[in-house]
């Protein structure tokens, strides 16, 4: 069975079929047949009662070279040869009762029809032989088998861009590059550059030959700027991707960095004779009392210092002074560590922002200073029954529009004395605006 390497090559046998007595449909098949033995054959005649249309249609499309045998007018056998054509498919016209049916002549040039079976036979070799598989490299350096189809559909594509009505006019292109790198592979390996070359070359010679239509000369220059174009678009796009990821592996090493330097600074705090605060979050603060500043006397004193800290990427709303006021959380310090933690990340996001670098969002924010407040936890959103239930005791106004808040800072879970919630929301600059920091809100266990 010949073939490509360890593919055999497949040949459809058209011809009439209605019409046509059971010698005439099958004796020539069968002659063709025994002539190619050597390749798999697959005819229509074969298929009795299951012939359908859809199954022909595949049968052509599956083979790599048609041989159709006119020795008659027929219009499926016309079909057939349009279809094959259409899909760059070698064809071989027989011709056996010189009918000259210039159309389908057409339609296999630059070959000519041939008179008999053993003609068709030594030409479906011939074929056969310029249809060797062989790889291309890429430009990456890596290697992949030659696919006709995909020449095909890329010559399609070019002159589809280009305007081009004449649906004949890529194969005139497209076996004449095949051939070329084929007797190209018998002495080097073939690349995707010396595809470029030689489709480029092929529409040359169809430019500079006088014999073909001006349409035709033409249409082979608006082919080589469409696929030009194309290039030059696609080298843009591989361009934008390279950058694109670079992009995303700095932001990956900033990322790691961060989480490095939270890590050093952790360790750093660890290792100091003054870690350890008060309240054993291992954190200082100006407000620490080793530090000469008095804790904060409640938690509306821990907002109002941390509000005058953080005026630049924070906002405090009324409600939030009026529930700091009413908080009877003994440990304010608490208060005003968890407060200050959101305005350095507040002020870290928007500086992000601004730089246009990468910010490893809240979340992953207060888990990398998790070290400072191992007591303090962020939540960026209510459940779906508590946000459905209780959603209007966490919508507060900004410049008098109600503004749901469902991203809060928690300490505690236990009694009122020991339990902060603030609930904040990001604002179009980037600021942190706080709309409740005080008691637990209700919830559906309240």
């Amino acid at each position: 069975m010949a073939g490509r390497g360890d593919q055999a090559i497949t040949i459809h046998l058209s011809g009439p079929l209605s019409g046509c007595n059971q010698t005439q449909r099958e004796a020539w098949r069968q002659e063709l047949a025994q002539l190619l033995h050597e390749f798999t054959c697959t005819s229509p005649h074969t298929w009795g009662d299951t012939w359908d249309f859809s199954r022909n249609l595949r049968a052509v499309a599956q083979c790599d070279i048609l041989v159709a045998n006119m020795w008659k007018e027929s219009i499926g056998t016309t079909f057939d040869i349009i279809y094959a054509r259409n899909l760059g498919r070698p064809i071989v016209l027989i011709d056996p009762n010189h009918l000259e049916n210039k159309l389908l002549e057409g339609f296999v040039s630059p070959a000519k029809p041939v008179p008999n079976l053993r003609k068709a036979a030594s030409l479906v070799r011939e074929l056969a032989n310029t249809m060797t598989s062989f790889d291309i490299r890429k430009k990456d350096g890596t290697f992949e088998p030659f696919s006709r189809t995909k020449l095909i559909r890329s010559v399609r594509l070019a002159v589809a861009e280009a305007g081009i009505a004449d649906i004949e006019f890529p194969n005139q292109i497209i076996a004449p590059v095949a051939e070329a790198l084929l007797r190209m592979t018998q002495t080097r390996v073939a690349t995707t550059e010396d595809i470029r070359d030689q489709l480029f070359l092929q529409l040359d010679r169809i430019t500079e030959l006088v014999t073909e239509r001006a349409f035709t000369r033409e249409a082979a220059a608006a082919v080589k700027e469409a696929w030009r174009s194309r290039e030059a678009r696609k080298q843009g796009d591989q361009a934008i991707d390279a950058l694109r990821s670079e992009i995303e592996g700095l932001r990956n090493e900033l990322a790691a960095r961060e989480t490095r330097i939270a890590q050093l600074q952790s360790a750093l705090s660890e290792k100091s004779p003054r870690a350890g605060g008060p309240d054993g979050s291992g954190l200082q603060h100006p407000t620490d009392p080793m530090d000469g500043v008095p804790p904060p006397a409640s938690v509306a004193d821990s907002l109002q210092r941390a509000a005058a800290e953080f005026a630049d990427c924070m906002v405090v709303l009324p409600q939030a002074m009026d529930s700091a006021a009413d908080c009877p959380l003994e440990d304010p310090l608490k208060a005003l560590i968890a407060i200050r933690l959101l305005g350095r990340c507040t002020r870290e996001r928007m500086a992000a922002h601004t730089m246009g670098t990468h910010f490893v969002g809240p979340k992953q924010w207060f888990s990398n200073h998790r070290e400072e407040a191992p007591w303090l936890d962020y939540a960026p959103h209510e459940s779906p029954t508590t946000a459905g239930k209780f959603g209007s005791e966490r919508t507060f106004l900004v410049d008098g529009r109600p503004t749901f808040m469902e991203q809060h800072l928690k300490i505690g879970a236990g009694g009122v004395t020991s339990t902060l919630r603030i609930h904040f929301k990001f604002d179009e600059h980037g600021r942190a605006v706080i709309g409740h920091c005080g008691r637990h809100l209700p919830n559906t266990k309240s």
